[in-house]
């Protein structure tokens, strides 16, 4: 039985934090099959994501503020299940759009683990952990979309190029700022996240930072 404890720890709703990674794909991509297009979609942020929330939850056990959730519930033995399930769906399904999405989304779900797990636990290093899920959840999901809803042939410009480390950027400047109001849980479960290293003025200076440097991207012409 799934709990309504776990439902919540998925953070759907938080998941659409990253949905402009997936629209500038789409932008890029230019000529896109939009079967694809919508597959990729749903498998992101009805999956994959919640998946990578829902497994964070589960060895974080926060009982302070998380991204979407202001009092987060106990946690119960099936968000784990629940997590695995919904991440092996995503491959499977990410494979009706191509090869290189279904890879990455494998890939993805690894890494989420790698982050959260206590036999890894890249959130316990700063730059690192900050680094691999800036990128991860930035420049490569950005690829992945873009390379795999693109009709053939494939279109590879210096103008997408530009738009994956933007992309990067934005999520690079977007992880510190959810991790404001858990800096005190993150300390004490010996997590020194790039939030707690920077301060909250701090993570709000390299969020500006970042966001102009998108903004500054953007703008640099395609061709």
């Amino acid at each position: 039985m799934i709990t309504r404890s776990t439902i919540l720890h998925l953070r759907f709703p938080f998941s659409w934090f990253l949905l402009p990674i997936y629209l500038l794909a789409l932008i890029s991509a230019g000529r896109i099959d939009p079967a694809k297009a919508w597959i990729a979609f749903f498998v992101l942020h009805f999956l994959l994501y919640p998946a990578a929330n829902g497994f964070n939850s589960f060895y974080d056990r926060d009982q302070e503020s998380i991204g979407a959730l202001e009092r987060p519930p106990s946690v119960t033995p099936d968000l784990l299940w629940v997590s695995l399930a919904l991440d092996a769906a995503a491959v499977a399904i990410a494979l009706a759009v191509g090869p290189i999405f279904a890879l990455g989304c494998l890939l993805y779900g690894l890494g989420s683990k790698a982050y959260s797990s206590p036999a890894i636990r890249l959130k316990r290093h700063a730059f690192a952990g900050w680094l691999i899920a800036g990128f991860g959840q930035g420049g490569i999901v950005f690829l992945m979309v873009m390379w795999s809803v693109q009709v053939p042939p494939v279109n590879w410009t210096a103008g997408a190029g530009i738009s994956a480390i933007a992309a990067s950027l934005f999520t690079l400047g977007l992880i510190p700022i959810t991790q404001i109001y858990q800096h005190r849980e993150d300390i004490a479960q010996g997590c020194e996240t790039i939030s707690v290293k920077l301060g909250v003025r701090g993570t709000f200076y390299l969020a500006a930072l970042t966001a102009a440097a998108v903004a500054l991207a953007l703008l640099v012409p395609r061709v």
